[in-house]
């Protein structure tokens, strides 16, 4: 059996660089499963020895048969350390046999026509583009949806009261995905300056209606640049479980990195007894991408960031289904 590593920063994929008796070609990085070794353990022991880095979040996403070996892929969400070749392949180098860890954009990374194995490239392909796709023609089919959504309030209303013990007035408020606009426009109502971004066009129309105060950005959140923008508070409303893990972290970091010191950011997600992520369709049959968080898991990752979580609350969508809000500060 073999592990195996997939490391994403940044929109970036970290792979090795084989050049081997004039062949190139890119692996993950990863190795054996030694005996009585657990899968888990293999992973950590293995980019340890090769690339000194510490792990800290990682689950596995897939396996695959490759040449008659079974192979475990684990995406890694967080590690510390900066990658350096080390242990036995450190040992090999040589003109004739090197390996290289180098940084490769994910869209560059699933056109490689030398990544193996091939599978991985097509699991690839698929972890990065599809599920945008899917989400998009979901959102701007179920605008009607969002905008009926906006006849019971009740959970929207308590967000802004939750949140605003907390804000002074003079915060610049982002909100992600802002579905309807109802949010922005209680805030916006209460004087306070509010931005949302929306990737669905028919949504950010809808957005422009409800909230005609709010500045309306019609991007991607991931792939925007904000410059040198900071935000006082940053709304993320059921919001950070439409992206796959390999996307997650980068989220997490950029609203990290867009809040300014201090700065609040209010997440929201439904409340699982297990995690799981896959591909749903809603109760109007409309198909998306979900990922499944636990109270653990969301909790783990916050504490990961250093947030101080200042307030935890729980409402209900209209099915029922709890819903985890954290209001944290940076």
């Amino acid at each position: 059996m073999r592990v195996a590593a997939v490391i994403i920063k940044d929109n970036k994929i970290l792979l090795i660089h084989r050049i081997k008796n004039g062949q190139e070609y890119y692996v993950f990085p990863g190795g054996g499963v030694k005996e009585g070794e657990s899968l888990e353990e293999a992973i950590a022991r293995e980019i340890k020895e090769e690339l000194t880095l510490d792990i800290k979040l990682f689950k596995q996403i897939f396996n695959i048969t490759n040449q008659g070996q079974e192979e475990y892929y684990f995406l890694v969400e967080d590690y510390d350390g900066t990658p350096q070749l080390n242990g036995e392949e450190k040992e090999r180098m040589n003109e004739s046999n090197q390996y290289i860890p180098v940084w490769i954009k994910v869209s560059e990374a699933t056109n490689l026509p030398n990544l193996y194995p091939k599978e991985i490239r097509e699991k690839l392909s698929i972890m990065k583009d599809n599920y945008l796709n899917i989400n998009k023609e979901t959102y701007d089919k179920s605008v009607g949806f969002a905008e009926e959504s906006m006849r019971n309030p009740q959970n929207y209303n308590t967000v802004v009261e939750k949140v605003g013990k907390y804000l002074t007035g003079e915060e610049l408020v982002l909100e992600l995905g802002p579905g309807n606009g109802y949010v922005l426009k209680l805030l916006s109502d209460k004087g306070h300056k509010v931005v949302g971004i929306e990737f669905s066009k028919e949504r950010a129309e809808l957005v422009k209606k409800t909230a005609p105060k709010a500045e309306v950005i019609v991007k991607e959140f991931l792939s925007y640049d904000f410059g040198e923008q900071k935000y006082g508070l940053i709304i993320a409303l059921e919001f950070i479980h439409l992206f796959p893990p390999e996307e997650f972290k980068g989220i997490m970091d950029k609203i990290y990195d867009l809040l300014n010191k201090n700065g609040l950011t209010i997440i929201t997600t439904t409340m699982n007894e297990t995690s799981s992520e896959g591909y749903f369709k809603r109760a109007d049959g409309l198909l998306r991408y979900r990922r499944k968080f636990t109270k653990e898991e969301l909790e783990g990752v916050l504490k990961n960031y250093n947030y101080e979580i200042m307030d935890y609350f729980e409402t209900k969508r209209l099915s029922g289904e709890p819903i985890m809000n954290y209001i944290c500060r940076k």
